[in-house]
């Protein structure tokens, strides 16, 4: 070993963790000493970058140096730098000098090394990269508990990322048991909800759900999403019941915009009172960010309060609870009428009111809603209603007066809505039959041909409207 060699083992036998603040100085011109001096002076500041450049300066004189002693100081330094790096959120270089150091020899603490690694993967959401990282280090012999368990929960990320939810349950319940933070088990919980949900787990879910949904946590924009998309699958399954416990779990849309901007308001507040506190100041200010990018992208959720009650009017017809039904159809109605769910909400209520004896009721608000909408699909879906209601009942006079809507009608905007239409049209046409009318049955029979010539009931028009001469 050479004398210089010799040196940089002496002097590389300080700790180089963390940083400071140094004068620029130009490296190239001092001596090892001096630039192993300047990095653990830095490293006892807080200016992350400062030690960089006395390390990078040691690297570059790395072919210089000879002897196992040596090498193990160098393999230090580009641990070091992978570790400033990370913290600088460089994550290139982090990642070129960890792999670096995995590299070379002597690595006797490889553990760290692929910590880093997994550090970079997930800062770039490179969920493949950090499967493997987490896996190589979950099955390092040399790992220590606190590798362990961030292994296990990088993991879990990489598999959850991956939708590879069966092999990210295996380690949820652990990852999740040692969670002392509050905001980091509130996802982790969302996360084992979602992958018991993905796994045709339901039942075991439900039971849990209470918990995830106590205090501020129940404000979380992503459980609030995930709780609606549970209880669409469970009412597709025909759970109505769970579906409709699942769905009075999610906090209303207002009241959750209200409070994240609550939430920013009150910390701008303290923010201004942490004057000559750096530290708490940067992590609160970052905080704030974050929470004003959740708003924003709450923001641009679609609106959700319609589905979710129209769901559980849906539900309540079922159970023949209409009272309920028709209370939530009338708001969802009312509150939501251009809203697909608005006018659907309508074209539901009017038969419910109609088996609760509110004929006059049902009949208002069918003629109210044809007096002021005049295109689209939902006016023809409510005078179908309306005229096989009056048909039925033998009330022609009300069958032929409702059909007097179509004429105000804008022309269909596409063929569903053509379709609707020509239903109204062919139906008239077996009114004026039973009225024995047939001059106007055969007019009636003319117009289905001339407005959707190619549907089947054309086809069948072209019959009738001879039968008709």
């Amino acid at each position: 070993m050479n004398k210089f060699s010799v040196r940089l083992v002496l002097i590389l036998s300080l700790t180089l963790s963390g940083l400071g603040m140094v004068f620029a100085q130009d490296t190239s011109v001092m001596t090892l000493g001096e630039l192993v001096s300047a990095a653990d002076k830095a490293s006892r500041g807080s200016e992350q970058q400062a030690a960089i450049p006395f390390l990078n300066e040691i690297m570059k004189r790395a072919p210089t140096f000879e002897g196992a002693a040596a090498l193990q100081s160098l393999q230090k330094v580009r641990l070091q730098l992978a570790r400033t790096y990370a913290q600088l959120s460089r994550w290139d270089d982090s990642e070129k000098y960890a792999r670096e150091y995995l590299s070379s020899e002597p690595c006797v603490d490889r553990a760290d090394g692929l910590t880093i690694l997994c550090q970079t993967a997930f800062a770039r959401n490179d969920w493949q990269a950090l499967k493997k990282s987490a896996q190589e280090l979950l099955s390092e012999s040399s790992k220590g508990a606190l590798s362990e368990e961030n292994g296990e929960l990088f993991l879990v990320q990489a598999l959850f990322n991956l939708k590879e939810y069966a092999a990210a349950l295996e380690f949820l319940p652990r990852v999740l048991q040692r969670s002392k933070d509050p905001d980091m088990a509130a996802d982790l919980r969302l996360m084992q909800a979602r992958c018991l949900f993905e796994t045709d787990q339901s039942e075991n879910l439900l039971a849990s759900l209470s918990d995830m949904s106590q205090g501020d946590a129940r404000y979380g924009i992503n459980l609030n999403l995930f709780f609606i998309r549970l209880g669409d699958d469970l009412f597709d399954r025909s759970k109505f019941l769970q579906a409709l416990a699942v769905y009075r779990m999610v906090v209303p849309r207002s009241e959750m915009l209200g409070w994240h901007l609550t939430q920013i308001v009150q910390m701008e507040r303290t923010l201004g009172q942490l004057k000559g506190k750096s530290g708490e100041s940067d992590k609160l200010s970052q905080k704030i960010d974050e929470s004003k990018k959740t708003a924003s992208q709450f923001l641009n959720v679609p609106e959700y309060d319609a589905h979710i009650a129209y769901y559980e009017a849906q539900i309540y017809a079922g159970q023949k609870r209409l009272w309920e039904a028709v209370s939530l159809y009338d708001l969802v109605y009312r509150k939501y009428p251009q809203t697909d769910e608005g006018c659907a909400s309508l074209i539901e209520m009017l038969p419910l009111l109609r088996d609760l004896g509110q004929k006059d009721q049902a009949d208002a608000l069918a003629r109210d809603y044809l007096d002021n909408n005049h295109s689209g699909i939902y006016p023809r879906l409510v005078a179908e209603y309306l005229m096989r209601y009056y048909r039925e009942q033998g009330q022609t006079d009300k069958t032929l007066d409702v059909f007097g809507y179509v004429d105000s009608w804008d022309a269909p905007e596409n063929e569903t809505v053509r379709a609707r239409e020509t239903v109204l049209r062919y139906m008239i046409c077996f009114t004026w039959l039973e009225l024995g009318d047939y001059e106007r049955a055969a007019t009636a029979f003319e117009n289905v041909i001339e407005f959707s010539p190619d549907s089947p009931s054309a086809v069948d028009s072209y019959y009738w409207r001879a039968m008709c001469a």
